[in-house]
């Protein structure tokens, strides 16, 4: 048995947003996650380090908060539904590979945002509903941080 810690990942993608005081996001994002475990109940503090690639389909709903100064200045907050395609599974020493993972998972994810100008910070959390590896509990939660551009 295995514990986490955590690590940082990074991602890339697109959105599509379509605007208004309740608004609808669409997109589709490359996401590697970093994972980070160590032997539970063990003398053993080595870190084991493996990383996870996936495209991210990420549909949302959310409320802009200050609308009238959408162009200039505006808060934030969403959810979303995120299936989630798994492309691979980085090299590491815990012997995991692709073919004992799950290929398609699902997130549920929460945040909230401001956009100043053509800026956009959005912070949250994704929360997993399907397990990362077939056979083991193991249910993926990240909080993220992205920085974006809108055009």
């Amino acid at each position: 048995m295995y514990e986490s810690v955590s690590g940082p990942g990074w991602h890339l993608g697109v959105m599509y947003k379509k605007e208004s005081f309740f608004y609808l996001q669409i997109g589709a994002r490359l996401n590697q996650a970093r994972y980070k475990l160590f032997m539970y109940n063990s003398a053993d503090t080595t870190l084991d380090e493996f990383s996870v690639t996936d495209l991210d389909i990420p549909v949302t709903v959310g409320i802009n908060l200050l609308p009238i100064t959408k162009r200039v200045l505006n808060v934030h907050v969403f959810v979303s539904a995120v299936p989630v395609f798994q492309l691979n599974v980085g090299d590491n020493s815990l012997g995991i590979t692709k073919d004992q993972t799950n290929s398609f998972k699902f997130y549920g994810q929460a945040g909230a945002g401001v956009d100043i100008l053509f800026l956009v910070l959005e912070g949250g959390i994704n929360l997993g509903f399907t397990d990362f590896l077939k056979d083991a509990e193991s249910k993926p939660n990240q909080f993220f941080v992205s920085l974006g551009f809108r055009f």
